[in-house]
């Protein structure tokens, strides 16, 4: 968050909540490490080649996995690599990504969000396809699954909140600092739900300023 002493020109409108989607969604926010630090794409794209073009993301529910699979995604697609994203919703969702990894030609990056969802033989069929085709494959999970390299232990902590606050609109103090740590440690860590919880909180703060 920026310094109370701001000038309030550069808030929002007063109707517009800062925990919205538009300003926490995927790209919206910039992907950091979980101590906070920068997130560095161009590294785990390297770390992916060298592990032989597989390798996935693994923590637990709002711990930025997501967030830093579409930063590697508009990096290599920057680069000029073929890109297709996918997310698992259910275990049958696999058999589409089987079809979509078919097209790709050699040399593409397949970056599939929610891999747990496919089962632990259908992620690692999907990767031996993968590789057999010479497609990159980069995913996430909640835990180790078919026999993918772990690129990153993705964990939260109240610092790595603080860094994304940091990036969101101001929004006239509306929202407390023990509002913020309140809803963090309600969500028992999970930044996604803590960011739902504080747009609760503002609407309803604001809705009480309105009465």
């Amino acid at each position: 968050m920026k310094a109370d002493g701001e000038s309030s020109t550069h808030m929002p409108a007063r109707w517009v909540n800062p925990f919205a989607t538009r300003y926490t969604g995927l790209g919206a926010v910039t992907p950091l490490q979980s101590d906070g630090t920068p997130f560095e794409p161009e590294t785990v794209l390297e770390e992916l080649r060298m592990a032989g073009g597989s390798g996935l993301f693994v923590g637990p529910h709002g711990s930025g996995k997501s967030t830093r699979l579409e930063a590697c995604a508009e990096t290599a697609s920057r680069g000029g690599q073929i890109v297709e994203r996918v997310r698992l919703r259910r275990w049958r969702d696999v058999w589409g990504v089987f079809r979509l990894s078919r097209r790709l030609p050699a040399g593409s990056l397949l970056c599939v969000d929610s891999l747990e969802q496919a089962g632990s033989v259908g992620a690692t069929w999907l990767a031996r396809l993968a590789r057999r085709r010479g497609v990159q494959l980069l995913a996430t999970s909640h835990q180790p699954i078919g026999g993918l390299p772990v690129l990153e232990a993705c964990t939260t902590s109240w610092q790595l909140m603080e860094k994304v606050l940091e990036q969101l609109p101001l929004h006239g103090n509306v929202i407390t600092p023990s509002q913020r740590e309140a809803a963090f440690l309600a969500a028992n860590g999970n930044i996604r739900d803590a960011l739902f919880d504080l747009y609760d909180r503002f609407e309803a703060a604001q809705h009480a300023q309105r009465s």
